[in-house]
């Protein structure tokens, strides 16, 4: 064991400077904050910082997996890649990745990487809707499942989101989802399971924001806004299609409870099929979204608020036209307590504490 994760975290302290310098859009000051807090938390319990230098892996039975989605990996670090996401039999979320030294050009190349054990299927199928037989593999205890030597794969059906096993990700009322993730966002980071802070939302697109059945109205933002992964072009697509029924994976942004981080969606085509797409892959035309939206199969609405700290809104039912836009409510904010720390804490760390002792006085 040693000081790997606070060397790790210098590292990708050390590349979002570099991105601030060379005015690269994908910076942002709220991540640096983020992990230079990290870091600070890190040296401040040394005992509790220390780590092995590799992740665990442990053998398992043979493993049956639904592919989920697919997401680019571009890290602060220098690595990129790319990680699909799929559902085991117990419910678990687990992932396959390929993850090595690069830039964004390789997270598109790696979703083409085979899954391991020999069949052929590329990590983009896998998550596009694909199943996969793992035999003998070996997964880590956040999830992770290895490419060692014994592992055996073959292609099995997949699912599709509104079929079994996967559609049961999307009956979870969004208030019970979101209070899972603040139960994972408070555990150590080396116990998280893969994909807890991940939410599985229906709503319809509107001009205030995207209406989550029986939830709040939420703003949807990119992951990342480099012009060579279509994040930021495919969500402006979609947020301008309004009365659009979408059915999104997304991830939380904890210091943001206004937006999610969309990374994968699915409507109703022109020809009544769902269309179903990685966002940081696959770049969307206008062409694949219909401009006069049509009913997607939507769950009904679930009581109660998907924020305890804030209102709850409906949207229509399965059965109401598409082009019936429901009231939205504002979408949430921090308390103007939280919002004023938050942005003092930004401002110190773009400009020390001279900058910090200035906006005092």
């Amino acid at each position: 064991a040693g000081l790997h994760r606070p060397a790790a975290t210098a590292v990708r302290i050390a590349r979002l400077l570099a991105e601030a310098r060379s005015d690269d859009p994908a910076f942002r000051l709220s991540a640096l904050s983020t992990e230079l807090a990290e870091l600070l938390d890190l040296v401040r319990r040394p005992a509790e910082a220390l780590s092995p230098a590799r992740r665990s892996y442990r053998p398992e039975g043979p493993l049956r997996l639904y592919g989920l989605f697919t997401e680019p990996v571009v890290t602060a670090s220098g690595y990129a890649g790319a990680t699909v996401y799929a559902l085991a039999p117990d419910g678990a979320l687990r992932t396959v990745s390929d993850v090595a030294p690069g830039g964004p050009e390789r997270a598109l190349q790696a979703s083409g990487t085979p899954v391991p054990g020999g069949c052929a299927l590329p990590l983009r199928e896998l998550g596009d809707g694909g199943g996969v037989i793992l035999t003998s593999p070996t997964v880590s205890p956040d999830g992770r499942i290895g490419g060692g030597g014994q592992v055996r794969s073959v292609r099995a059906t997949g699912a599709d989101w509104y079929e079994a096993p996967l559609a049961a990700l999307w009956e979870r009322p969004p208030v019970g989802q979101l209070a899972a993730v603040l139960h994972w966002l408070a555990e150590p980071a080396d116990a998280r399971a893969a994909g807890g802070d991940l939410l599985f939302l229906d709503g319809i697109c509107t001009g205030a924001g995207f209406v989550v059945t029986g939830g709040p109205t939420l703003r949807l933002s990119a992951p990342d806004e480099r012009p060579e992964l279509p994040y930021a072009e495919n969500l402006r697509l979609l947020a301008g299609r309004s009365g659009l029924a979408l059915r999104l994976i997304a991830r939380v942004v904890p210091d943001r409870p206004d937006r999610v981080q969309v990374l994968a969606a699915s409507w109703t085509g022109h020809d009544g099929e769902c269309v179903r797409a990685d966002l940081g892959l696959r770049r969307l035309h206008r062409s694949h979204i219909p401009a006069v939206p049509v009913p997607v199969p939507v769950p009904a609405p679930v009581a109660g608020p998907a924020d305890p700290a804030g209102p709850a809104t409906g949207t229509a039912s399965a059965e109401a036209a598409p082009s019936v836009v429901p009231v939205a409510s504002a979408p949430p904010a921090l308390p103007v307590e939280l919002d004023l720390l938050r942005r003092a804490v930004d401002r110190a760390v773009a400009g020390g504490r001279a900058v910090t002792a200035v906006s005092a006085g």
